[in-house]
């Protein structure tokens, strides 16, 4: 009757009361069928959807559920996980073949290194004689 009078909000609230006293009689059914009937009030509310995605859960639906366009809290989720997937997976190849451009730079800095101290003691080793006398 109050949807007919276009009071949706206190539809909604009165929707939510019975659903909580039907999760408490743990009365599934009843409230698989109250949240579908919620959804199709398409009230545009992120508070109401919210809710509605708790209850959900609260009672072991799994089902990611979307209204209007609006991911669920769940589906939000799921798509973040699947980014941060795809990312690492572009991500790691990179680094790979900046690792090993950064260890050949390395192993020639180290070579380089090494003739340089190479020369050096050899210029001392020359040296030497020349101090000593």
């Amino acid at each position: 009757m109050l949807v007919e009078l276009d009071e949706k909000q206190d539809a909604v609230r009165y929707m939510f009361e019975y659903i909580e006293r039907q999760i408490e009689q743990k009365r599934k059914k009843e409230v698989l069928n109250a949240l579908n009937y919620l959804e199709g009030l398409e009230v545009k509310d992120e508070g109401i959807e919210n809710r509605i995605s708790e209850y959900y859960k609260k009672i072991g639906v799994g089902k990611a559920r979307k209204r209007s366009g609006v991911a669920t809290v769940q589906e939000q989720q799921e798509i973040a996980d699947r980014r941060k997937t795809m990312r690492a997976d572009s991500v790691i190849p990179v680094l790979e073949k900046s690792l090993g451009i950064l260890s050949a730079e390395q192993r020639e800095a180290i070579s380089n290194m090494q003739r340089s101290v190479g020369n050096d003691l050899d210029k001392i080793h020359k040296s030497l004689p020349a101090l000593v006398t």
